[in-house]
């Protein structure tokens, strides 16, 4: 028997493919990763063929809006003849995507997954108002972001944090140390200085 293209209630929730090819998805809003099926079960089917249209113009303009977290391609928000929701790669990409990590331990597909994370849009608003907040404070200064710099305790260590400063000398106070490296006891380690 063919399967039929059906009509759905636009106020129903939309079912999700039950073994979807892509199972998770990386929000480049938030940067979560997010259960595909779960998600977009979560839809009104009126919603869904919306945000449908709207997933698949941000692919388009190269500002996705959910990527793959194993390949890093965005991925379009599709239904089948059945009106059931999953997401998918374009054309082509979703064979390179599984032949990459087929055959993987589980644990090597993890890494893949998450050393790939970009930055989400939250993360760099919150930076911004970190730095905005730390360059109004007169009481910092030397604000650098992305900066690579060696490590105090052990020049051999390389340290990049998102931002860093250096605090101003307060009468009788000291230096204000930001940044501390734990030690494998947990303690502290180093003097604590930025």
């Amino acid at each position: 028997m063919m399967n039929r293209n059906v009509t759905i209630d636009p106020t129903a929730q939309t079912p999700a493919v039950l073994i979807p090819e892509v199972p998770e998805v990386r929000s480049t809003k938030s940067g979560r990763i997010l259960a595909a099926p779960r998600f977009i079960s979560k839809f009104r089917y009126d919603r869904f063929v919306r945000a449908s249209a709207e997933v698949r113009s941000s692919v388009r303009s190269d500002a996705p809006r959910y990527v793959c977290p194993l390949c890093g391609r965005g991925l379009y928000l599709s239904g089948d003849l059945s009106k059931a929701g999953h997401f998918r790669h374009r054309a082509g990409d979703g064979e390179a995507c599984q032949e990459r990590v087929r055959g993987l331990p589980e644990d090597v597909i993890r890494v893949m997954k998450y050393r790939g994370a970009q930055e989400s849009e939250a993360h760099r608003r919150a930076k911004a108002l970190i730095v905005a907040s730390l360059e109004a404070d007169a009481r910092f200064s030397d604000v650098m972001v992305e900066k690579t710099w060696r490590g105090e305790v052990d020049p051999k260590s390389l340290r990049r944090p998102d931002v860093r400063r250096r605090a101003a000398r307060n009468p009788g106070r000291g230096r204000i140390g930001v940044f501390r490296r734990l030690g494998n006891d947990g303690a502290a380690a180093g003097n604590g200085r930025a």
